[in-house]
């Protein structure tokens, strides 16, 4: 039950703080909806895709994203993201990621009638990072410092590679 993983959700939290009825411990029956990837690491400065399914029997219903900081609030409008649907998925596109977008993200699907549910959350990890191609055209590249970086790279290590090359 995911309403019981340790990670934190949404609509648990709301249901501890009163703001929904006891009836949704349980998913009400006809709406299903479940996030995916439950972590994603992404390097700042690329695009985080965040992906939310459902299944829901009503043709009236409608899909929000929240973002869980001190509470619930709605992710403000923002040029750097969009939101696609498609086929009962909505999709929270994230682009030139910054440290700061780090944290947990749900969805809510609102059908006509119907308590709100949430999805199970995603948690956005936002790091520091160097692209390889950065990498091979600094103008202060050392042969022998860029030969390790390349064989980390090759070999799926990820580093932050501040330490090697100053910026």
């Amino acid at each position: 039950n995911s309403s019981m993983s340790k990670t934190p959700h949404l609509c648990l939290l709301l249901l501890l703080a009163g703001q929904l009825s006891l009836a949704l411990t349980a998913t009400p029956e006809g709406l299903r909806v479940r996030q995916h990837p439950p972590s994603l690491n992404v390097m700042r400065g690329e695009t985080a895709t965040l992906s939310c399914h459902f299944k829901v029997e009503s043709l009236k219903y409608g899909v929000q994203w929240f973002r869980l900081k001190s509470g619930k609030q709605p992710l403000p409008k923002s040029h750097r993201r969009s939101v696609v649907e498609k086929n009962q998925t909505s999709s929270l596109v994230m682009a030139e990621v910054a440290l700061e977008d780090a944290g947990w993200y749900y969805c809510e699907v609102n059908v006509l009638q119907r308590d709100p549910e949430c999805g199970n959350g995603t948690e956005l990890k936002s790091f520091l990072g160097v692209s390889l191609n950065a990498l091979l055209h600094h103008p202060n590249n050392n042969p022998y410092c860029m030969f390790i970086l390349v064989l980390l790279f090759v070999n799926g290590f990820s580093a932050d590679l501040h330490s090697f090359i100053p910026f």
